[in-house]
């Protein structure tokens, strides 16, 4: 748990709280995560399931790596987390981070986004079919900037 999360109780955990109803592919009975993000670590933040404290994801949001990122998903696939509209949806991708000596390395996975409703605090992940995106694509910041 981090700093941020040891100052809020239990109660004000659960309600910035997203429920993910069907759980995240791989982890089907974590359903409760808060996203968390600390102002040194922008533009990147931890989605902490509250479930298991064993389960956290470094994510970010994807028009912040790729501004023109942009995919489709069924409307029926899309009831789960209240029908919003793109421009109501936050769109998170997983990455995983690598220092590098004058910069960082971050992989991540475009093929498997993150939708948040934060109207609703309701959250799932669409694994993307018959796409060109990748589940590890590469981004350097740093050296050569």
């Amino acid at each position: 748990m981090s700093e941020a999360e040891t100052i809020l109780s239990e109660q004000q955990l659960l309600e910035k709280a997203v429920q993910f109803p069907q759980g995240i592919p791989g982890f089907p009975h974590s359903r409760l995560f808060v996203f968390n993000q600390l102002p040194e670590e922008m533009p990147f933040a931890w989605m902490r399931n509250l479930e298991d404290a064993n389960i956290a994801f470094a994510v970010v949001s994807v028009h912040d790596l790729m501004p023109d990122y942009s995919f489709a998903v069924d409307d029926e696939e899309i009831k789960v987390i209240g029908e919003p509209t793109p421009a109501e949806c936050a769109i998170y991708v997983i990455v995983r981070i690598e220092p590098m000596e004058n910069g960082i390395r971050v992989h991540a996975n475009l093929r498997a986004p993150i939708l948040v409703n934060p109207a609703k605090r309701l959250g799932m992940q669409v694994v993307l079919q018959n796409t060109n995106y990748e589940d590890s694509a590469l981004f350097e910041f740093g050296a050569g900037e």
